[in-house]
């Protein structure tokens, strides 16, 4: 039997084209219209992934990219006076929590259990928030992690920490938001495994990288003799894209100093530290429940 190399071409009349033409058309619009509901939803793409097994294959292979203005920091060793500590990969803030953020953040919690009242301040809502204590931020921490569904870090007498004050546990493996470690700030503040061993974080004149005393003159708000915060990310950022890690206001971190609370940075506010309290090596530590105009914070995520 002689091997068949030829097939004789189909011809559809020109109705039935049209129609075919339409399935085709309709078939193309459900999917750029899907595509665009995801995106307009935020529906994240691991909600799909029971569509099948090609998916799961690929995605298992992708990793999703840091949530908004988050930066992923990669581990590494870090080399303190007190001795080297290595870390896990975390996320850290690119920018200080703002006003606008938090205020944001304090009216869902005060409709859910939180005892945030009305703590904490700001110039404008593109501003570090300030005058927040430790037990504020931890709270507020939390707060954040329930309204987006993720699990709250800070627990005491095993229940999520959300009133009054005492001793909060840090939740290992816990989704949420929290305070970075200082040894994690630090880290970070220096540019990670890309760091340059500059005297501020992002260089070594501090007028490029930092608000202080001397270049703070004229701010929005006049907190102390014509001075205070400034906007966010204003500032030349640091190998990691990190803005106002010396100077601006304080940060508070998670780390316990005789019970006392670690804050890393420096800031405008000369009255709480000189300029040399922005360097990236300068360590302080106030109380958990002191709270002051020059004192914010820098949120974290993973890690630990």
């Amino acid at each position: 039997m002689a091997l068949r190399t030829h097939v004789k071409p189909r011809f559809f009349g020109l109705d039935r084209l049209r129609r075919l033409c339409k399935a085709a058309f309709r078939s193309f619009a459900l999917i750029v219209c899907a595509h665009a509901l995801v995106v307009c939803l935020g529906i994240p793409s691991s909600s799909f992934a029971a569509a099948g097994p090609s998916h799961r294959a690929v995605s298992a292979h992708v990793q999703a990219p840091p949530p908004a203005n988050l930066i992923h920091v990669e581990g590494g060793t870090l080399r303190m006076s007190m001795g080297e500590e290595t870390l896990s990969a975390f996320l850290i803030g690119r920018y200080e929590v703002s006003w606008g953020e938090w205020k944001a953040v304090r009216s869902w919690a005060s409709d859910n259990g939180y005892d945030l009242g009305d703590a904490g301040a700001g110039c404008a809502d593109d501003h570090p928030v300030h005058s927040v204590t430790w037990f504020d931020v931890i709270k507020w921490c939390n707060a954040r992690s329930e309204m987006e569904a993720l699990t709250p870090v800070y627990m005491l007498d095993g229940k999520v920490f959300r009133r009054g004050s005492g001793s909060p546990e840090w939740i290992t493996g816990a989704d949420g938001y929290r305070l970075p470690g200082e040894a994690e700030w630090e880290f970070a503040a220096r540019g990670g495994t890309a760091g340059r061993n500059t005297d501020y974080s992002g260089g070594d004149v501090l007028d490029e990288v930092g608000w202080f005393w001397d270049n703070s003159l004229g701010a929005p708000c006049d907190l102390s003799g014509g001075r205070g915060t400034w906007p966010v990310g204003r500032k030349e950022p640091n190998e990691l894209g990190l803005h106002d890690m010396s100077g601006s206001v304080w940060e508070w971190c998670w780390d316990d100093h005789g019970g006392f609370r670690r804050m890393r940075g420096g800031s405008w506010d000369p009255a709480y530290g000189p300029m040399a309290a922005c360097k990236v090596s300068h360590r302080d530590y106030a109380h958990p429940a002191y709270r002051r105009y020059s004192i914010g914070f820098r949120l974290a995520r993973g890690g630990h």
